[in-house]
């Protein structure tokens, strides 16, 4: 470049020298000028060949320390590069790690949750199985019941109702006819088995006993009307009792043998009608029953029949 002013330079005085700044010029200096042409023209060719290599040059200097700097920052651009390479690859392991932590606890999860899913699929097995083992029980006994409902309606097709029987009002003498009744049939049994049919007896009617309480007086003075008071042992007292009616009692003489004893002073001729005369007699049939209310008063007198 300084080459080319310095040429300019010189060509301009040479040029003003060779003029002088004069409008007219000789033919002698035209004629120089005319020569110096072409030579002037290869010079001129010869600077910009140099110029362009100067040029050049100084392009590629400047370029050098321009970018002298941009080489440090991209020296730190490759190290901050690769720090950021290393973070990151850590950074990957670390959430690579977390990952397959998570994955492990949720596949444990999974697995537990695989393993009660298939206990709760097996138990609907066995439900859906029992409940089709007790669909096939209904079935069969609903074709059961079908079939007794038909036989039924058959048989109440068929059925001819009995007439129907109007009870018989029960009387208080009806009540106490089977106490009588098997109170004779004891007479004719004796010994072990006698004892066993009148304890049986004493508990089905709940049998309770009484006696004569002033027998002794009545043995001196028969006139004495007698009094009666009750006792716990029913199996041993003189008379027997069976409540058939509210407040009113069978009465019924409990003697092996009847006498004159029994008849009179422990009072059996007041309570009963009897064909008693003198003796024992050791068969009694009842034919009624003696009444007597709550209090032990007497209310009816019954009657036997006294043999031998």
């Amino acid at each position: 470049m300084n080459k080319v002013l310095a040429y300019i330079g010189e060509g301009g005085a040479e040029y003003g020298e060779t003029s002088g700044y004069s409008d007219e010029l000789s033919d002698s200096q035209m004629q120089t000028s005319a020569q110096n042409i072409p030579l002037q023209i290869s010079q001129i060719q010869s600077l910009k060949g140099e110029l362009k290599k100067d040029l050049q040059t100084e392009i590629q200097a400047q370029i050098q320390t321009a970018t002298a700097p941009l080489g440090n920052v991209t020296g730190y651009l490759t190290i901050g590069a690769s720090v950021i390479s290393v973070i990151s690859i850590l950074l990957l392991i670390i959430i690579k790690s977390t990952l397959q932590s998570k994955m492990n606890r949720i596949m444990t999860l999974f697995n537990s949750q695989r393993d009660e899913l298939g206990k709760v699929t097996d138990e609907l097995k066995a439900a859906k199985n029992e409940i089709k083992t007790l669909k096939n029980r209904l079935e069969t006994v609903e074709l059961k019941a079908a079939d007794v409902i038909k036989t039924a309606e058959i048989r109440q097709q068929n059925y001819i109702a009995p007439p129907v029987q109007i009870p018989k009002k029960t009387s208080p003498e009806d009540k106490f006819k089977d106490f009588v009744s098997d109170f004779n049939a004891l007479a004719g049994i004796r010994g072990n088995d006698q004892r066993k049919r009148r304890d049986d007896f004493l508990v089905k009617y709940k049998v309770k006993g009484f006696n004569c309480k002033n027998y002794n007086e009545r043995m001196n003075n028969p006139s004495l009307e007698p009094e009666f008071e009750t006792s716990t042992n029913a199996a041993n007292c003189e008379y027997w009792a069976y409540e058939f009616s509210s407040n009113r009692f069978a009465v019924l003489p409990n003697v092996k043998s009847y006498n004159e004893n029994y008849h009179v002073a422990r009072a059996m001729g007041f309570v009963f009608n009897s064909n008693f005369e003198e003796g024992n007699y050791s068969n009694i049939s009842i034919v009624n029953p003696a009444v007597f209310d709550g209090t032990l008063q007497l209310v009816e007198k019954g009657e036997l029949v006294l043999s031998e």
